[in-house]
């Protein structure tokens, strides 16, 4: 085999372990798929002219010459493909993908036949190279305009392009300049021009500057698991290399020595290879990852830590989280019972100089037990939200519980000019806590009221969507403000002046403990509706 042959049919294996490669990693994504298809049209291009080059049969020459040239066609397609791909255009420039297929069909189809390649006869020193047919020509444009095709894109894209994917373009652009220098070469004998072959020599450099972009510049989404590919195809070659070099150099120096029989040097080199394994491949791993990583050598050791800081990170913001919420829920307490009992205090320090009076002792004995009442309900508020919400889970028709609520509101929403109108679908039993869920719709309705002072119209209303219940509850009241809606769940923070700021933040967290959610939509002046969502099954 001379050494261009061996060159040929090195690439031809480079480039199908690149294809294998790509296609059992990330063969989802037509990204990779192209990239994947075009190493294996290489592949195939470059192992038919290494069998050309081993096998000196002229007929079996001219099938190998047909079977490359076949490979050959596909490759500049594929090439455009993965390009477009690979700048996101694949989708705008589906009509030119489209031609250039067609196009390429068209060559497979005259492939073999006289037409494309008449036969192969020795050309400038090459004992067999194809002899054009008239179709060959066209074949020869047609690489060409796609690979130049594929050029313009690049060219365009790269001007535009910086940082990271300035990188990866450059590496592309500069393997296809590589690729098509060299693929020119090997039309000129065909049409008897004398100058040497480059393809054989600048392929193999072409397909590393591509393992290079997928690895150093993540060119594609396969590259944390290359590093170790590379580690032990070195190996591989390596020790295939050092074997086979070993048991030439052994019989060539030491064969006339009984004592070096086959089975003796066999076990010899084995004897050597395993003493040398691990700390070649300890060096070889430092290489390619100061190679690829910047002296990241260990990958796995690198993630761990960065999931050990971000658990750090985590448990920090939930600590900050916690004291931000304990902050929120003291102040509001405190802003909460400081005004009744500024109340309690003024009315209590006038009452020795008004103790005779009738009137102000009258109104010192309703209001004191009033005030202390309402510090009392918002202590008891305070103790139900910061309890652990203990569910007693049953199977209910949520309607009976509306319904429910509805009813023992009903009065006050008479009182207030209130129309309540109710529309209920049909639906399944779920698993929820009643007493829970009345108190979470209780809230609800109650703001509902107490936003229409003047009158208006409740809806409550149900239905299933898909595998979970939504109830509605909306009014026509006052609404509520954009930039309050995303407080309105905090705990104590009330748009009432007799509010504790503490129902919404309950419904909330009931509706959480059921595995629901609560949505709210306003607007000023057309009202407020609130959805909550429960999942058919827990």
């Amino acid at each position: 085999m001379s050494l261009e042959t061996g060159t040929v049919f090195f690439t031809a294996l480079f480039a199908l372990a690149i294809a294998v490669y790509i296609f059992g990693r990330a063969r989802s994504k037509l990204l990779n798929q192209s990239l994947a298809l075009f190493s294996l049209a290489i592949a195939v291009w470059m192992g038919g002219q290494a069998l050309g080059g081993i096998f000196k049969e002229k007929a079996f020459v001219l099938l190998s010459t047909r079977i490359n040239l076949g490979a050959a066609v596909c490759a500049p397609v594929f090439y455009l493909h993965f390009i477009l791909c690979l700048l996101g255009k694949d989708q705008k420039q589906k009509s030119i993908l489209g031609f250039v297929y067609f196009m390429a069909l068209v060559l497979i189809i005259f492939d073999f036949t006289p037409w494309f390649v008449k036969d192969v006869v020795p050309v400038f020193g090459i004992k067999y190279f194809p002899q054009a047919g008239w179709v060959y020509s066209y074949f020869a444009l047609y690489v060409a305009f796609v690979f130049l095709l594929g050029f313009g894109e690049l060219a365009f894209s790269l001007s535009k392009a910086s940082g990271e994917r300035h990188k990866q373009l450059v590496y592309v652009f500069a393997a296809s300049l590589l690729g098509f220098c060299g693929a020119i070469t090997l039309f000129l004998p065909v049409f008897a021009i004398n100058f040497p072959i480059l393809n054989h020599y600048l392929l193999p450099i072409v397909l590393l500057i591509m393992v290079y972009a997928i690895v150093k510049h993540n060119l594609l989404d396969i590259t944390i698991m290359v590093n170790q590919g590379i580690v032990y195809s070195a190996l591989t070659i390596l020790f295939t290399g050092f074997y086979t070099l070993a048991v030439l150099l052994i019989n060539y120096w030491f064969s006339s020595i009984m004592f070096f029989s086959p089975v003796f040097t066999s076990f010899l080199i084995v004897f050597v290879v395993v003493l040398i394994f691990q700390p070649a491949k300890d060096q070889i791993q430092k290489t390619v990852d100061k190679l690829f990583y910047r002296g990241e050598y260990y990958y796995k050791k690198t993630i761990d830590n960065l999931s050990i800081e971000n658990q750090k990170l985590f448990h920090s913001l939930l600590r900050a989280d916690k004291l931000s919420a304990v902050g929120t829920m003291a102040a509001g307490m405190a802003h909460e019972i400081k005004n009744p009992l500024a109340v309690i205090k003024g009315m209590t320090q006038m009452l020795p100089e008004n103790i005779e009076d009738p009137s102000f002792v009258g109104d010192y004995v309703e209001m004191v037990p009033r005030q202390l009442g309402r510090i009392n309900r918002i202590i008891e508020s305070l103790l139900r939200a910061g309890k652990a919400v203990r569910l007693e889970k049953k199977l209910i028709n949520v309607n009976n519980t509306i319904v429910e609520v509805i009813e023992f509101y009903s009065n006050m929403a008479k009182k207030a000019g209130i129309k309540i109108e109710c529309q209920f679908a049909e639906l399944p039993l779920i698993l929820v806590d009643a007493d829970q869920m009345q108190q979470a719709l209780g809230n609800l309705v109650l703001n509902a009221i107490q936003a229409m002072p003047s009158g208006g119209r409740l809806f409550a209303c149900s239905e299933q969507i898909d595998d979970r219940i939504v109830i509605k509850i909306s009014d026509s009241g006052v609404g509520i403000a954009a930039d309050k809606i995303e407080k309105i769940f905090d705990p104590f923070f009330s748009l009432k002046e007799e509010g504790t700021g503490l129902g919404l933040f309950m419904a909330f967290r009931i509706l959480q403990e059921h595995k629901g959610a609560i949505e709210v939509k306003s607007s000023i002046g057309k009202g407020t509706e609130f959805s909550l969502w429960l999942p058919i099954k827990q």
